[in-house]
């Protein structure tokens, strides 16, 4: 989680929000305030909820993970958000719209670099883009660990795949750049730009180890982001590859109108259960 500082000690808050409850009522305190101000600062916006529709997937896999929820059963073979845990997430994300703390359509990102977003949600790589920012950003902002829901404070891991074609003419050197791109040396320099580091540093080699400390040690944005990794499991990374693509669209649909509004969340639920059953089923 990204928060401003400058914004929530404005408001009176001296540290970021650590529960569900302590999260929406800090980000309430802080829109109410500033709108009565003349300012109209949101305190709080899920990423996905504004021109990023596609991030809606993280932010929710984060969400129902926190409220003990599962994409899947164990085996893969049947979707599983239409649960209690599926609800109590979205009705939970849905209490911000309805109750006018967070605006539909705000950009998350955007308003966060403008100080008009005091907090929202997402990968460590906005670090970046928020950087980015200059003047408007510089000293003004943090990192802390995503708050912590009804059964835990867990949150969506997510990364991204280096694929070769089967029919390439040069698997062998296709193989051997994949594997040098995807090192813990070159991990270790991503965190430059992208917070991405070595998953398993007591592993790596030892000068690969002492950049991968001095960088940890140089920036305190690095122990939050740690904590919130220690606190993760693999568990819906994996679940997540059965019915991925289809999964990842009806989300994008289902969760934002479920979200805001326009349609009923036990409805959204259904029809995420029904499409991605379906494609599940057709895996078998």
């Amino acid at each position: 989680m990204l928060y401003r500082t400058d914004v929530l000690r404005e408001y009176g808050h001296t540290a970021p929000p650590t529960t569900w409850e302590e999260l929406k009522s800090t980000a309430a305190d802080i829109t109410e305030k500033s709108a009565a101000d003349g300012r109209k600062v949101s305190g709080w916006q899920f990423k996905g909820m504004d021109d990023h529709v596609n991030a809606i997937n993280s932010t929710w896999e984060s969400f129902l993970c926190q409220a003990g929820g599962s994409l899947t059963s164990a085996d893969g073979t049947r979707s599983t958000q239409n649960s209690a845990a599926g609800r109590t997430a979205m009705e939970y994300m849905k209490s911000f719209y309805t109750e006018k703390i967070s605006p539909v359509g705000t950009s998350a990102l955007n308003g966060f670099v403008d100080g008009t977003v005091a907090m929202f949600p997402f990968f460590q790589s906005v670090i970046a883009n928020v950087e980015a920012g200059g003047a408007k950003t510089a000293g003004k902002w943090a990192v802390a660990p995503m708050p912590a829901g009804p059964k835990s404070g867990c949150s969506m891991v997510g990364g991204h795949s280096l694929v070769a074609s089967a029919g390439s003419d040069d698997l062998l050197a296709a193989g051997t750049f994949m594997k040098w791109l995807a090192s813990p040396e070159r991990s270790a320099r991503y965190m430059d730009f992208h917070a991405i580091f070595p998953y398993k540093p007591d592993a790596v080699d030892p000068a690969v180890r002492a950049t991968y400390e001095k960088k940890v040690q140089g920036d305190p944005r690095w122990k939050p982001i740690l904590e919130q990794l220690g606190r993760n499991t693999p568990d819906l990374e994996l679940q997540d590859r059965h019915g991925w693509a289809t999964r990842w669209e009806a989300q994008k649909a289902s969760v934002v109108a479920g979200v805001n509004g326009s349609v009923p969340v036990d409805e959204a639920l259904a029809s995420l259960d029904d499409q991605v059953g379906k494609a599940l089923s057709a895996e078998k």
